[in-house]
């Protein structure tokens, strides 16, 4: 008992003892303008409002020990610079130190950090850019896309010498089920790094083949330089990384409220956190000076030249590039032979081919002259699209009787939203829940847990195999009741002018016996206006006798968060359905 009451008055005691310490002067600044509460504070410590602990899980980040106590963080910060002069402040929170020394206008230490100094010197810091990964569907952590920042510098005109600061997980070698359940649960630590850009560049344009956006920020040298070394005090600190909120597009805004801590922008985030949504964040907040920049993937180059190509082109092109044709036969007829070679280049380098024709098409290329490309970017860039999470609430008739329904769709997109911003052909909705109401009552229509559809054309270039896999509670397919349902499927997509349709075929298990059957998707999509888009798809399988279904759709966008949308869908088990739905997109 006695030595419990000297715990807790230990515990009672030390914050004032520490706050002793300090001058009456500090002490009332701090107290009187409540600096441990100041937004450029919490940012510095990365503990928001709102938040109970700081999202670094290093305690040696913090002077006092203490992950959820700003005002305590701040005295210790300040008695180890003024009262105790620790020099080794200097090199281990610079950005820090700066901040108490503006703040509290006491006596600069003339002590410099070397390494420190350095370091920013080589970087050269003169602004930053956000950058926009696309969404890479081969990839589970990039499925939404990815954001980070590049520090710009002064030393030269080419953003690819400048250096990319990221935030990411280190997974080590976890794949599969460990991978997806650790990445959602918070079972790994995420850490910020510092990189050259062109790597980043080479990993995504290259190796994954995703395009780049790029935001130039109106952020000042002085604010970047503030940033940096802000990373620098973040070198090797774990965080916590949690796949729907806390990744890497929430951390980015951090980073973002260290330089310019008006900006709050951690404080607006919501709790299920995408990188467009950040982008939309961003773009609003006025910290973005001008449009952004599109930089293509080698895979829309290789688009673009393909799509100069006639047909008799293009099927040289890539017979030269498959070791069908010879590349003399290019040279010998009267076609744009530069193009023709640069596409079969392209598309060989891309395919990993062999050595010998490359150099073939290369010395053959030398000869003739070329044509410069470009890629058009898309007309809207991804913080244009419609917003992830989406309500869909409408009405509608069976059969035998009216019903009303609402579903709720945390994120992200799918083929009957607006795909302005978004990759065509990508689906991807978790968590969402439809209810039904009708003569019965309130029932759960479906539950879809995960929903993801990959479309790509197929073609004489691009041989790319579709693919669809689905988790949901639903109607089942062999019987009149509900229940889990899984597929997934493989298959192809062709485009014919304005309008895409897939054939998707593979096995679907649904129902408390874990039925097993072929199954069948064809369907197809297409825009008719800027505006309107119309659906349908024909599905079914075979399990001791056939049983299909079929749905149709028209969705007609009003604004860039509402759109109205008019479908029909018919089972072999159940009965036919109109319904009219509005859906609202925040």
């Amino acid at each position: 008992m006695v030595l419990l009451l000297i715990i807790v008055l230990h515990l009672l005691l030390s914050t004032p003892l520490q706050a002793e310490e300090l001058s009456e002067e500090l002490l009332n600044q701090i107290e009187s303008q409540r600096l441990y509460d100041s937004p450029s504070w919490r940012a510095l410590i990365h503990l928001p409002k709102g938040t109970k602990e700081s999202y670094s899980r290093d305690e040696k980040f913090f002077l006092s020990r203490r992950r959820d106590d700003p005002r305590q963080e701040l005295i210790s910060s300040v008695r180890k610079l003024v009262v105790e002069e620790d020099k080794a402040l200097l090199c281990r929170f610079p950005a820090r130190v700066e901040w108490l020394y503006k703040v509290f206008r006491v006596k600069r230490s003339p002590a410099v950090c070397p390494e420190l100094e350095g370091w920013i010197a080589d970087i050269a810091p003169k602004g930053a850019t956000l950058v926009f990964a696309d969404a890479f569907m081969n990839n589970p952590a990039s499925m939404f896309g990815h954001t980070f920042l590049r520090i710009d510098n002064h030393y030269s005109s080419t953003p690819l010498l400048a250096y990319g600061s990221h935030y990411a997980a280190h997974t080590g070698e976890d794949v599969g089920p460990a991978y997806a359940l650790k990445g959602i649960f918070g079972g790994y630590h995420g850490y910020f790094s510092l990189a050259p850009y062109y790597q980043s560049v080479s990993a995504y344009n290259d190796i994954e083949r995703r395009d780049l956006w790029e935001y130039q920020l109106n952020l000042s040298e002085e604010e970047v330089r503030f940033l940096l070394k802000h990373l620098w005090e973040l070198r090797g600190v774990p965080f916590g990384y949690y796949y729907f909120d806390e990744n890497c597009s929430y951390h980015l805004l951090g980073l973002l409220d260290v330089a310019r801590p008006g900006l709050q922008l951690q404080e607006k985030a919501l709790p299920w956190v995408i990188p467009v949504d950040t982008l939309k964040i961003i773009t609003k907040s006025g910290v973005v000076a001008g449009e952004p920049v599109f930089r293509a993937a080698r895979t829309s180059k290789l688009i673009a030249l393909f799509d100069k190509l006639d047909k008799e082109e293009r099927q040289l092109s890539t017979g030269v590039a498959r070791g069908e044709r010879e590349v003399a036969e290019v040279m010998s007829r009267p076609l744009r032979r530069g193009l023709v070679l640069d596409a079969a280049f392209e598309y060989l380098d891309q395919e990993g081919g062999d050595g010998a024709r490359k150099r073939s098409i290369l010395s053959a290329r030398s000869k003739v002259e070329g044509e410069e490309i470009t890629v058009t970017p898309p007309v809207m860039p991804p913080h244009g699209g419609h917003p992830s999470r989406r309500v869909k609430v409408g009405g509608g008739v069976t059969d035998s009787s009216p019903f009303a329904s609402i579903e709720l769709r945390p994120s992200y997109h799918s083929l009957e939203d607006p795909s302005g911003g978004y990759a065509d052909g990508l689906s991807i909705e978790l968590l969402a829940p439809s209810l039904l109401l009708n003569e019965s009552g309130v029932e759960v229509e479906r539950f879809t847990v995960v929903n993801l559809l990959s479309l790509y054309p197929w073609d004489e270039v691009f041989r790319k195999i579709s693919w669809g896999a689905t988790l949901r509670y639903d109607d089942l397919l062999f019987s009149k009741k509900r229940g889990g349902v899984f597929d997934l499927s493989l298959g192809v997509t062709t485009r014919f002018g304005p309008l895409t349709s897939y054939t998707l075929l593979g096995p679907r298990i649904e129902g408390e016996g874990l039925d097993v059957a072929p199954y069948l998707r064809v369907g197809g999509y297409g825009d008719l206006s800027p505006t309107l888009r119309i659906l349908g798809e024909g599905y079914g399988g075979w399990n001791g006798g056939y049983q299909g279904g079929i749905s149709l759709a028209a969705r007609l966008s009003i604004t860039e968060r509402y759109s109205l949308m008019l479908e029909g869908k018919g089972m072999s088990s159940r009965d036919e359905r109109v319904a009219l739905s509005l859906l609202y997109y925040w």
